[in-house]
């Protein structure tokens, strides 16, 4: 079998078959892949739906388009000269295009390379949490550069973080979140400058930074030495879970 007959596998469902037709169709079924994998996928989108779509006004109105149809291009003589008349009930109709479409967007998903998951974009999302700073002139640059972080205005931190850092080298916080910026713009060997000294460091960002050093390559497509930074991420610490993650989908 070419393609799945949807009409066939409705009525196998809904237990309309005869008894020959049944033996006949469970007997393909043992030897069809294609109609294998068309009954599961029609159960699942009959699952998913069935709960979703009711018989409505909607349904009621297109009944009756396609009744009008059927009356406009085809004559009473053509319906009679017909030895049986072939009714497909609408549910099962309804059924069979659902399933079918579904089949079009699973093929579109899985074989359009315009839709494959941008992994770097998934796992770089983070916000900046407020930190207070010593002395009033500091605590509003600090505001400001964090909520224009947090706004994504990535460009527009980087001088910002520059001040911050010039009055304290040693802030690891700011260090952190400017390397972040750094590879938001483009800017991933001065990134990993900044993400590699905080890594041989003491701070608590010594993983994250480990973390984004991965990212950094897996922005320039070196999946190489970004499971190797992944690797360097030990159980137990918080960035463990989301780099064992990445290291399954790479």
């Amino acid at each position: 079998m070419s393609a799945p007959d949807y009409d066939k596998i409705s009525r196998y469902i809904d237990g309309e078959m005869d008894a020959e037709e049944l033996q006949a169709f469970e007997q393909l079924l043992l030897q069809d892949d294609e109609l294998k994998k068309g009954m599961e996928l029609y159960k699942e989108v009959n699952d998913t739906l069935k709960d979703r779509l009711h018989p409505g006004e909607e349904e009621l109105a297109l009944r009756d388009t396609m009744e009008n149809l059927r009356s406009k291009y085809f004559s009473k003589e053509t319906h009679s000269n017909q030895p049986v008349a072939k009714v497909i009930r609408f549910k099962r109709f309804r059924w069979a295009v659902a399933a079918a479409a579904a089949l079009v967007i699973i093929a579109v998903i899985v074989w359009s390379p315009w839709n494959q998951p941008d992994l770097y974009r998934q796992y770089a999302s983070t916000e900046m949490t407020s930190f207070a700073e010593r002395g009033a002139p500091v605590e509003t640059l600090q505001k400001e550069v964090t909520d224009k972080f947090n706004d994504k205005k990535f460009a527009e931190t980087i001088p910002l973080f520059e001040r911050l850092l010039k009055t304290d080298s040693a802030n690891a916080f700011n260090q952190f979140y400017y390397a972040v910026a750094l590879l938001e713009t483009g800017q991933a060997e001065k990134s990993r400058t900044e993400l590699i000294q905080l890594y041989n460091g003491g701070s608590v960002f010594k993983y994250d930074a480990a973390f984004y050093t991965a990212l950094s390559y897996l922005k320039e497509k070196n999946k190489d030495a970004c499971r190797d930074w992944l690797n360097k991420i030990p159980e137990g610490v918080s960035a463990y879970s989301k780099s064992q993650d990445l290291l399954k989908k790479l």
